[in-house]
């Protein structure tokens, strides 16, 4: 049995013409035999880029709602969006118990289907909280508020990584 997402990921390439209907079929043999969704599968396989997969996904889940400037998010006080993307959206706010600033990162419920994803998320974030180094930023606090992943981490002033290229 397959999941209904996958179905739904697969119907779509095939409207777009960007798969035929074969590639979705040999593709979901490999979702059959694995833990690997469709998605992951047309990617792998050079079938669809990572944009195309992202684009079809953000149709099927709309992204994460935005939280307002001064909106609580668990022990947290928005103050601004700082930035959003495929996994979902960062914000600066204030960790109210500890009074200090951090970005709040939160996931895209789309990327995290179920709860054994969810809780797989948190168990990673708690490991990389563990690491240490100059030159890695500092995981602070990781969990679940309203079924929703997130992760909060040093906020770091400064030119963002766009810009730098630019």
């Amino acid at each position: 049995m397959f999941r209904e997402e996958d179905l739904e990921v697969g119907r779509r390439a095939i409207e777009r013409q960007w798969i035929t209907q074969a590639q979705m079929e040999e593709s979901l043999r490999e979702v059959e035999n694995g833990s690997v969704s469709l998605a992951d599968a047309l990617v792998r396989r050079g079938l669809l880029k990572t944009e195309q997969v992202l684009e079809i996904l953000r149709e099927i889940h709309p992204p994460t709602r935005s939280l307002a400037s001064g909106e609580s998010f668990g022990k947290y006080r928005i103050v601004r969006e700082i930035g959003r993307g495929g996994m979902g959206i960062v914000y600066e706010a204030m960790d109210e118990d500890l009074d200090r600033r951090v970005a709040l990162k939160v996931l895209s419920q789309r990327l995290l289907p179920s709860n054994e994803d969810a809780e797989r998320f948190v168990r990673e974030a708690r490991l990389a909280a563990k690491l240490r180094h100059p030159h890695l930023v500092t995981v602070h606090d990781v969990g679940l508020v309203d079924d929703a992943p997130f992760f909060t981490m040093d906020l770091i002033d400064g030119r963002t990584l766009d810009r730098i290229i630019e």
